[in-house]
This record gives C-alpha cells, sequence and structure tokens, in this order.
C-alpha cells in the first residue's frame, strides 16, 4: 500500500508541472524537467508493471488534473472504495496465482532432480550435491562461519553472489534460512556443495527481495572456514 500512496504522490508533482494539453509521446530528453519527468515514468511504470495494473493514460491524467485543479470528480466516495476494493481483490487473486504456479513448478524441479545421479535428499527435502569434499571440522549449529557463495532460482536467475562481489560473507547458523543452517552442517571446511532447497526450509511463502514467494533455491557453496 506504501508503495502505491508513494507512486501516486510523485505522479501527482510530476503531473503539476506539465501543461494539460502536452500529451505527445517523448523521443528526445532536453530539459531538467523533461528528464526528472522519464525518470520517474521509468521507475514507477516499473511498479506498475510488477504490480499487473494496466492504466487508460487518459483518464489517468484527467484524474490527476481534477485532483490538482480541485476540480468536480467524475467519481463519488462511494464507487472510489468499490474500485480500491476490486483492484486490491484482483491484485491478491494474481498473487495466489503466482504463488501456486511457483509451488507446482518447484515441486516438479525437486522431484526430477532428487533422481540425478550424486543427489542426496535429507529428511527435511534439503537437496545436495558434493562438488568437492574438504577435510575440516563441520559446524554446529550456532557457529559462526565463512563462506562464498551463488544464489539462483530454477530458471537460472542469479540473485545474489558473494563471488561476484569478491568478497566471502560471515554469519551465525542460527541466523540464516533452515535449508542453509542444515546445509553447512553437513560440510567439513574446504568443501564446496551445491544445495537445492525447497521454500518450505527457505523464504517459503513470503518470498525475499528479488526472490518471488515458494521458490526453489539453488546455491553453490564453499565453506572457508569457522570464525573462532
Amino acid at each position: 500500500m506504501k508503495k502505491v500512496i508513494l507512486f501516486f504522490l510523485v505522479a501527482t508533482v510530476a503531473v503539476s508541472s506539465c501543461n494539460k494539453n502536452n500529451s505527445e509521446i517523448k523521443t528526445t530528453l532536453e530539459t531538467e524537467n523533461e528528464k526528472l519527468s522519464y525518470a520517474l515514468g521509468l521507475r514507477y511504470g516499473e511498479g506498475l508493471k510488477q504490480e499487473g495494473i494496466e492504466l487508460d493514460w487518459s483518464a489517468f491524467i484527467t484524474g490527476m488534473h481534477h485532483k490538482i485543479d480541485d476540480e468536480e470528480q467524475l467519481l463519488d466516495s462511494k464507487e472510489l472504495s468499490e474500485m480500491s476494493r476490486k483492484t486490491n481483490k484482483a491484485k491478491l487473486e494474481k498473487r495466489k496465482q503466482e504463488q501456486s504456479m511457483a509451488k507446482e513448478k518447484s515441486t516438479k524441479f525437486l522431484e526430477e532432480n532428487k533422481t540425478k545421479a550424486g543427489v542426496t535428499t535429507t529428511e527435511s527435502g534439503l537437496q545436495y550435491e558434493v562438488l568437492s569434499q574438504g577435510d575440516g571440522e563441520k559446524p554446529g549449529s550456532s557457529d559462526e562461519v565463512s563462506v562464498h557463495y551463488a544464489g539462483s532460482l530454477i530458471d537460472g536467475t542469479e540473485f545474489d553472489s558473494s563471488i561476484k562481489r569478491g568478497k566471502p560473507i560471515s554469519f551465525r547458523l542460527n541466523q540464516v534460512i533452515k535449508g542453509w543452517q542444515e546445509g553447512l552442517q553437513l560440510m567439513p571446511v574446504g568443501s564446496k556443495y551445491k544445495f537445492y532447497i525447497p521454500s518450505e526450509i527457505g523464504y517459503g511463502q513470503r518470498g525475499a527481495g528479488k526472490i518471488p514467494a515458494n521458490s526453489t533455491l539453488i546455491f553453490e557453496v564453499e565453506l572457508l572456514g569457522i570464525v573462532k
């Protein structure tokens, strides 16, 4: 909700600085105001795209001007409330559908993946491959560890990588998702494993940042050491 409110606040500022009759599509940007307006359009257009909202731009701009200029509105308060209710309902249904589809894809992927040579499945549903086996000690559930990793979704989209940043990270095992807690305790220091983490021991239905809800996570993890 805050995201939508912020969009309308910023859009109001942008539209208020435009000529009402100036509705042509820009092909070049010359003034600072044009560049600012275009940048805001890109930023908040992406937000609308992610929300799945399709606008009638003529009606949208009309509504903005009616509000800014205190002109008579074409919808009363009851109609506005009803439109808000319908919009929220549509977004909720869309989100549920996306979550259901993601769950189905993840389940199919894990069912197929567990049959591959070298893949071990634990009782929790965690799947892992040993890429290289170290000979150091294994961390405990509350130890602090240092790791290098790369994380991706089952479609190959990489969402994070300490390797690309060129800097390993350190954390206590009891502060990360359950899939990491379990997987890292299987690894001797010096090992590199590949984890396939079901959403139930990942980020679940809430997702996180670039990670959609109900996502299976794939991590290549190298355990560099236990921080004493």
